[in-house]
């Protein structure tokens, strides 16, 4: 889920990893549960790992690829945060912070997935 500041100059990310593991960046996001639509899955996984709750205001990509596990594809909604504290929290221990990261500082963050790099600069505006 993609969602800028009320400034526009920063963007909604989590630092993640598991134990034994550097923390890397990722934007919120996750798996689809049985029944959800796309967009009822993006807003439940940033509310369980971020805390705040969004409302999505249009799908801006999608990504397809194969890793080492399988082919993948991932879908980026834009979204508005609408309320809500942010706070790391996930079932599986995986967000160890919440931050709303400046666009000046994506080009050299350690990323979670490569890939997202140049969608989330895309997004922000930064070359």
């Amino acid at each position: 889920m993609l969602c800028k500041s009320a400034d526009e100059r920063s963007l909604l990310m989590v630092l993640q990893g598991y134990s034994g593991e550097e923390p890397s960046w990722a934007v919120p996001g996750g798996s689809i549960e049985p029944g959800e639509t796309l967009a009822q899955a993006a807003i439940r996984e940033v509310k369980e790992e971020t805390g705040l709750e969004v409302r999505t205001v249009h799908p801006y990509a999608v990504v397809e690829g194969v890793k080492e596990y399988g082919a993948y594809r991932v879908h980026y909604f834009q979204a508005d945060v609408m309320g809500g504290e942010a706070e790391a929290g996930d079932l599986d221990g995986l967000i160890h912070r919440v931050a709303w990261v400046p666009a000046d500082r994506l080009p050299d963050l350690r990323f979670s997935h490569e890939d997202q790099r140049q969608v989330l600069m895309e997004f922000m505006g930064v070359s």
